[in-house]
């Protein structure tokens, strides 16, 4: 992870990420979520070109990112269907979050996501853009990114 990537997780989730060059808590190492569409009977999929910017970029349990199996980790209305079933039953993976609806205030999840098209995955992406930009976080982040000349 880059150091601004660091900073905009620290940022979002008012949480130390980095101690001694290290990443605390691997949950905290971030994960693209709407990254395409398989293709029904292949393994290739059509791929979001857009798809590396902040606003997809979110925190997930490890387990649930990177060593989920495809093609459930990368949609997020299969992953919010997954959430909200474990959620419930206190998965452990969850315990920082009440339920299902601060689940998805805490992570910035946009209502009526939707991931079954790539314009649908690219409209989540930009409510999920337009949510961190109206929060609290907000003008915290519109700050780092002056601060740092990429504005």
């Amino acid at each position: 992870m880059s150091d601004f990537a660091i900073a905009f997780y620290e940022i979002i989730y008012n949480k130390k990420i980095i101690s001694n060059g290290q990443i605390i808590d691997m949950n905290f190492a971030g994960d693209t979520i709407n990254t395409g569409i398989y293709m029904k009977g292949q393994r290739k999929k059509v791929k979001l070109e857009n798809r590396h910017c902040l606003a997809n970029f979110w925190v997930i349990p490890y387990v649930h990112g990177r060593k989920r199996e495809k093609p459930k980790r990368d949609y997020w209305d299969l992953y919010l269907s997954y959430v909200k079933e474990n959620i419930s039953a206190y998965d452990k993976n969850f315990e920082q979050n009440h339920d299902f609806k601060d689940f998805k205030v805490t992570q910035f999840i946009p209502e009526n996501v939707n991931s079954s098209t790539l314009m649908h995955q690219e409209i989540s992406i930009k409510n999920r853009a337009k949510l961190l930009a109206k929060s609290d976080v907000g003008d915290k982040l519109w700050l780092y990114f002056a601060d740092n000349s990429l504005l």
